[in-house]
């Protein structure tokens, strides 16, 4: 293995890693893949100069997840042209989606450096969820206190960290992100536990302790639906019997019951859910999680009714939420909190099309993946995305959004070396 072929790998693992818990790490991989692909993209077009071939076969790559993203991304960007926000609020809204050009940069430098290493990468975004994770535990067993640190000096100030709902110990990423992270790392290790049997007892305690941060040490109420979601979908897809499928789906529900029956807080959890719709409609309550999310699906609403086709444009929510004088404009939030809607919204049915175009390539290429442990690990983390979509604009936040570009890359680089295959036959 030369130097630079190292060097992308290691870099690589160490993107992977970082997603979860570290920006700082992200911002130096990051950095270091992109001066990678630039290098290479250099010598490609050196190397077409002197060869005198500049020309460049476009139907030679097939696999439509690598366009898709750069098109959806493009839309965004000609949105430019119709919007009503201003400049600063556009540019912050292209911005959190320059993403989706990762999706092919990433496939091309796996396929390139890191062939057929899925598993080694999914590994590494583990381990970094466990470090993710780590800082609750610590602060949950009091050994912040052994050393006579104060956990909530350290924290993520974003949340209350002792609620009626129960504890909040929530570091390096929001409750939000927490909860979306340890439930992709559960329904991943469930994957791992079927078809890794030699390693079944370490993944179980794997899946103990992260289940157990989601019930109890994080107020998180989409991470448990999203965990329970995916376990469905992984359950009804994975190669068991009728009678299996339906035992565990009885198994999951039986153990869910009790543990609504047994514990007060995760009572209070879902009752939240159903209180906060009920005063917002009764009351137009907007002061909870559940009454700002319902205020702001009635605003994109409007906003899609009166732009259905192109949407009403990068920038059009914040700058609605400004000059409506909504009494949520100190809450500084830029975008719906739910990502469908933040498509139809701001991108009309065309951006929603490209959107649900992607999705659907992305569910077709995974059929293509050989391996089932990097199937259905893919397969859990884009469902559990979707699901978390449904009260976060999830692509547009940054941390679950890198997640999906991670994922979806791992379809792509796979279509591209299966195209590949199928052309030296």
């Amino acid at each position: 293995m030369n130097n630079k072929r190292k060097i992308t790998k290691y870099t690589l693992l160490a993107f992977c890693f970082a997603i979860p818990f570290s920006s700082a790490l992200y911002r130096i991989s990051i950095f270091i893949l992109c001066c990678i692909l630039f290098l290479d993209i250099f010598n490609i077009i050196n190397q077409r100069i002197n060869t005198g071939n500049l020309g460049i076969n476009i139907s030679k790559y097939n696999t439509r997840i690598l366009y898709l993203p750069v098109i959806l991304l493009g839309w965004i960007l000609l949105s430019k042209i119709w919007t009503a926000a201003p400049q600063s609020l556009y540019a912050y809204e292209a911005w959190r989606y320059e993403k989706l050009l990762m999706i092919p940069a990433l496939a091309y430098l796996q396929t390139q450096y890191c062939r057929n290493n899925y598993k080694q990468l999914i590994i590494a975004f583990l381990c970094g969820v466990a470090m993710l994770m780590l800082p609750t535990y610590l602060d949950f067993f009091g050994v912040f206190n052994w050393f006579g640190f104060d956990g909530a000096n350290f924290a993520n100030e974003s949340y209350i960290r002792v609620t009626d709902q129960g504890r909040n110990l929530v570091y390096f990423r929001n409750q939000i992100v927490h909860g979306f992270m340890a439930s992709i790392f559960c329904a991943i290790l469930f994957v791992f536990s079927i078809y890794d049997k030699k390693k079944v007892f370490l993944y179980l305690i794997g899946i103990s302790f992260g289940i157990f941060s989601l019930l109890f040490l994080i107020k998180g109420r989409m991470a448990l639906i999203g965990l329970i979601g995916s376990y469905i979908t992984l359950l009804f897809l994975l190669n068991f019997s009728k009678k299996n499928k339906i035992l565990a789906s009885l198994g999951i529900l039986f153990f869910s019951t009790i543990l609504i029956i047994s514990n007060n807080t995760i009572q209070l959890r879902l009752e939240s859910i159903y209180k906060e719709a009920h005063n917002y409609f009764a009351h137009s309550d907007i002061t909870t999680s559940g009454g700002i999310r319902l205020h702001y699906l009635a605003i994109s609403w409007n906003l899609f009714v009166q732009h259905p086709l192109l949407g009403a444009g990068g920038g059009a929510f914040r700058d609605f939420l400004i000059k409506s004088n909504d009494p949520l404009v100190p809450q500084n939030h830029y975008h719906t909190h739910n990502e469908y809607m933040t498509m139809l919204s701001l991108y009309g049915m065309i951006g929603m099309g490209i959107f649900l175009w992607l999705l659907r390539e992305i569910y077709v290429g995974l059929r293509q993946i050989n391996s089932p442990e990097i199937r259905y690990s893919t397969l859990a983390a884009i469902t559990i995305f979707l699901i978390n979509a449904l009260t976060d604009s999830s692509l547009n936040n940054q941390w679950e959004g890198w997640t999906f570009i991670l994922f979806t890359s791992f379809v792509a680089s796979n279509l591209v070396l299966k195209e590949s295959a199928c052309e030296h036959l």
